[in-house]
């Protein structure tokens, strides 16, 4: 198909007549000699090239899900986007750039719906692959590190961005009666939702963080406490734990609506383990109470937007 289209263009730039000095802004492609005419006759048998990408691309998504996060000498950096998704999209790219020169019709929107399987299946089977903690044919149970989920999410809002994109080219280019067939919405809302598991992972971390510390707190004699003293030993160790973890995260996250959204789903955590927490420690007497109230929901939030504030 490529050969033919080159083929053409050459015969239209070697026998389309030639134009006066001042016809500056005609289109050098106005009253065409060849046009489409040999390229047209492919128009039938294209689904014959769409199903051919179909399996390319269904051959590309076991290679992508075997492959690390980022080759093993390579730095991680807090801006990494995965390769294999700039990989993705570059071949969607050549596909529809091929298939737009022989067919603005059906079978560029069946082409589309193509696109749509896999950029599903990416989603699934790919990136949420990389940070679920359930095992797998491909990996072990394991908790995910900071740096993939990082890289995660800088990868579904990069894919996010693009596939809007992806939408606005097809429909750029397929014919006005089938441009409302072209709808990736429901794929930019799946990448939105790995970035936002991403996010919960990240509050993860620091939840496994501050384990010992909650421990400690469960460990405590409450019962037997007979004086309420500042602080109990292990407020400080929480607190600083909170602010450590949270600013590590926090200086990561290059944009400020994930920033946001990490801080939101960490405080309603904090929230819940507390409560949880207090549950565990009974049996509680009035001293023991009155030193657990020591530590104030306050003290955890702000030590949450300390971190937020100086990043």
């Amino acid at each position: 198909l490529q050969e033919t289209l080159e083929f053409e263009h050459s015969l239209e730039s070697r026998f389309a007549p030639s134009r006066p000095s001042t016809d500056t802004f005609a289109s050098s492609n106005e009253n065409p000699v060849f046009g489409q005419s040999i390229s047209e006759a492919f128009e039938p048998y294209l689904s014959v090239w769409v199903d051919a990408q179909d399996k390319q691309l269904a051959a590309l998504l076991p290679k992508y899900r075997q492959q690390p996060l980022r080759p093993p000498d390579e730095e991680f950096n807090s801006h990494i986007v995965i390769s294999s998704s700039t990989e993705l999209f570059a071949f969607y790219r050549h596909s529809l750039q091929q298939c737009a020169k022989l067919s603005t019709g059906g079978s560029l929107a069946e082409l589309a719906k193509v696109f749509a399987k896999y950029l599903d299946q990416y989603a699934q089977q790919v990136l949420l692959n990389y940070i679920s903690e359930r095992p797998s044919a491909h990996t072990p149970s394991k908790v995910p590190t900071i740096e993939d989920l990082v890289s995660v999410l800088n990868t579904a809002d990069y894919c996010y961005t693009t596939c809007t994109q992806l939408e606005e080219k097809i429909k750029g280019r397929l014919d006005e009666s089938l441009k409302q067939s072209v709808d990736l919405q429901s794929q930019a809302d799946s990448f939105m939702g790995i970035a936002s598991a991403a996010v919960r992972g990240l509050v993860r971390q620091v939840e496994i963080e501050l384990e010992p510390s909650w421990r400690e707190m469960r460990n405590t004699p409450w019962s037997k406490i007979e004086a309420v003293s500042d602080q109990s030993s292990y407020v400080s160790e929480l607190l600083s734990r909170t602010k450590g973890k949270t600013s590590e995260i926090l200086q990561l996250l290059h944009k400020q609506q994930y920033a946001r959204a990490f801080s939101d789903h960490l405080i309603e955590l904090m929230s819940s383990l507390f409560i949880s927490n207090v549950f565990q420690c009974r049996p509680v007497s009035e001293t023991g109470a009155e030193q657990v109230c020591t530590l104030r929901n306050e003290q955890l939030f702000n030590s949450i937007s300390e971190a937020n504030i100086s990043t």
